[in-house]
């Protein structure tokens, strides 16, 4: 078991290749904003040149890589049709992993209409880090606890939970989300959020209009729990206000959760707000 309580709790951002902003300029922009944790998916094992930048900007920061799923890569872990994306992406995983300082990789469970479960397992296996199952919107409590406890018996790996908020809202309904089951509760090591409508996983930046992302019971649950890992925001920027909506989203969980850091960040924020309007202007050029 990978123990939650022997971390400080920060707030993270997914970051991915998104239209013309590439990972790098992206990550400047977290780190300028005081972002201390990425979750990165394969994209960034695209452009090798990028990658050389990503290595400096994540020196001294906390970095999980998000593993290919079917919903978006159209093959997953389970996929023996294309095994051999599947390689490429432990290959790259293995070269950039460890100088990444990858502390875990996330999982979805397998979707491939054509799963092959025992590939499925082989390959968590293979994954050199601690790896963390991630619940989807079509698994309530019982479904994903029988699942998890299923993995657990077929491998040897070290696993642990991503909690998905939003997954959970949409497969057991705002009042059942953290009705967690007891079995699993000591083994969630990292939580995913981000706004939703309540029917779809929109990936919205808190403040989204029409958002029903319930702040203050995730509050209770973390208190509840005592939880100390790290808490990702999987939240895409959309058009010239979402890199906005994405900064004031990561205030807001701090404000949330830890009001004297929240305090040290907007004081941090406003002392690099010089450098960080430079790296805008060069977004300004791309939108």
């Amino acid at each position: 078991m990978i123990s939650i309580h022997d971390r400080r709790m920060i707030i993270g951002l997914t970051i991915q290749k998104y239209k013309n902003f590439s990972p790098s300029l992206y990550t400047d922009i977290a780190r300028k904003a005081g972002i201390e944790h990425f979750e990165f998916d394969p994209s960034i094992f695209f452009d090798i040149y990028d990658i050389e930048k990503l290595k400096r900007l994540v020196v001294g920061k906390s970095v999980i890589i998000h593993a290919p799923y079917y919903t978006d890569w159209k093959y997953d872990l389970s996929s023996r049709s294309k095994e051999d994306k599947i390689e490429e992406f432990m290959k790259n995983l293995k070269q950039f992993g460890f100088e990444f300082g990858v502390k875990a990789i996330v999982v979805h469970p397998p979707v491939d209409p054509n799963a092959d479960l025992h590939l499925y397992y082989q390959n968590i296996d293979r994954i050199p880090f601690p790896v963390y199952l991630e619940n989807l919107p079509n698994q309530p409590w019982a479904v994903f606890e029988n699942w998890f406890l299923g993995v657990q018996n077929h491998v040897k790996a070290k696993i642990g939970i991503c909690f998905d908020v939003p997954h959970s809202i949409i497969a057991n309904g705002l009042s059942n989300a953290f009705e967690i089951p007891a079995s699993l509760v000591s083994l969630i090591n990292y939580i995913h959020i981000s706004e939703l409508d309540g029917s779809v996983d929109c990936h919205w930046p808190f403040f989204t209009p029409d958002g029903i992302f319930p702040r203050r019971k995730f509050v209770r649950f973390l208190k509840s729990m005592k939880y100390s890992g790290i808490i990702n925001m999987e939240i895409r920027p959309v058009g010239k206000k979402g890199i906005i909506n994405v900064i004031r989203s990561y205030f807001l969980m701090y404000r949330l959760l830890d009001f004297p850091k929240y305090l040290y960040k907007i004081i941090r924020f406003c002392v690099m707000f010089i450098p960080l309007a430079i790296t805008a202007k060069k977004i300004l050029k791309i939108l």
